[in-house]
């Protein structure tokens, strides 16, 4: 499972990865803040911080260049 997906298991929705995307630019949210916007607790939502930490880290400068590696990044999901 992607980020992307498990981001919408979590949520109880079923955006398309672009839709995903499209919102976290136009609302200026990085990867950092997926976990705070998610509203909820457990391992899964961690799991995605750190991703998102470690992902951005290897990013300079926010330009959402990290956005489209981060959706796409496997995890290991036990939700």
């Amino acid at each position: 499972m992607r980020v992307w997906e498990l981001c919408n298991k979590i949520k109880g929705t079923n955006c398309t990865r672009e839709t995903i995307r499209s919102w976290s630019i136009m609302n200026k949210i990085c990867p950092v803040e997926f976990a705070i916007n998610l509203d909820c607790d457990g391992t899964e939502v961690k799991q995605i911080g750190i991703i998102a930490d470690k992902v951005c880290s290897e990013f300079g400068k926010c330009d959402y260049g990290c956005l489209e590696k981060f959706l796409d990044i496997e995890v290991d999901a036990q939700c």
